[in-house]
């Protein structure tokens, strides 16, 4: 629906014509109201990939996520997390409020379960909050390669373990308590 709602706002505004049943005809490019980001840019760079590849896409003859999160890496996706004012923020608040919790809970260790834990970029600020006994910390996520990058990344930690969790089915079924 969001497409053909974004195609009809064009035709609207004269930048598309209908061509044929599902066909279109670009008769005007949209003026690009501000300079495009450097190419080294890790938005630019998913840009850049994701763009090549949009009719595909669209089509349901790629498949998003592979383009988000290539087999050769994480590191544009990871960069955008650390990087974007919105996410730092969200992760500073996240640390500052188990800072918060640490401070008026007696109980050691709390459990904590992270669900989705993706690139790790709020994990890393989380766990610089804790001290040694402070926590059990269960990093999780439905795609393996981030839960082996977190094992990786975390494997000094004695009190993190990383492990797949899909949402989608049951937890006990996966090894979580209930």
């Amino acid at each position: 629906r969001l497409l053909g709602r974004l195609i009809a706002v064009l035709v609207d505004l004269g930048h598309l014509s209908r061509v044929g049943n599902d066909r279109w005809r670009v008769e005007s490019l949209l003026a690009m109201p501000y300079e495009p980001a450097p190419a080294a840019t890790p938005e630019r760079r998913i840009l850049d990939r994701c763009g090549r590849v949009l009719r595909q896409v669209l089509r349901g003859g790629a498949e998003p996520l592979d383009l988000l999160f290539p087999a050769d890496g994480t590191d544009t996706v990871e960069a955008i997390y650390r990087g974007v004012p919105g996410a730092q923020v969200m992760n500073r608040v996240l640390a500052e409020a188990l800072r918060r919790l640490l401070s008026y809970s007696p109980t050691r260790p709390l459990s904590i379960l992270e669900v989705g834990g993706g690139t790790g970029s709020a994990t890393r600020l989380v766990l610089d909050v804790l001290q040694p006994g402070d926590a059990l910390y269960t990093f999780t996520d439905v795609s393996p390669l981030f839960v082996a990058r977190a094992q990786a990344t975390f494997a000094s930690l004695s009190f993190l373990d990383a492990r797949l969790l899909d949402v989608e089915k049951p937890p006990a079924a996966q090894g979580f308590r209930e």
